[in-house]
């Protein structure tokens, strides 16, 4: 079933590895991205969630909306996955790394945190 959580809640699953997918536009995405995610618009989501990492999936979009309604897809598709509430406005807030570009950029996992 596809839940909500919060930052704190997604920075803890980001740092053990789960998957991050961001699920906006090109130009959202590259504008600045939670390191490590990758990119999968909402609209091809449906039919590319089996080439999706196995796991949990967290999604994510600027404020949670869309992620929401990733998330909840996913979950139809038979995937376990998290929303970020807040999306990357709430992340960026909270202190924590955003990528900049197209790419996914590399994650620095903060063990001491």
């Amino acid at each position: 079933m596809a839940e909500r959580v919060d930052v704190s809640v997604a920075h803890a699953v980001w740092q053990a590895g789960d998957t991050f997918l961001d699920v906006r536009t090109p130009d959202e995405y590259a504008h600045g991205h939670i390191p490590g995610a990758l990119y999968v618009p909402i609209d091809e989501l449906a039919v590319r969630a089996r080439e999706l990492p196995a796991g949990q999936l967290i999604t994510v979009c600027s404020m949670g909306n869309r992620s929401w309604r990733a998330a909840r897809l996913l979950d139809l598709a038979g995937r376990s996955a998290l929303s970020l509430d807040g999306g990357t406005k709430a992340w960026e807030a909270a202190g924590h790394p955003l990528v900049r570009g197209p790419e996914p950029g590399a994650r620095r996992r903060s063990w001491w945190r």
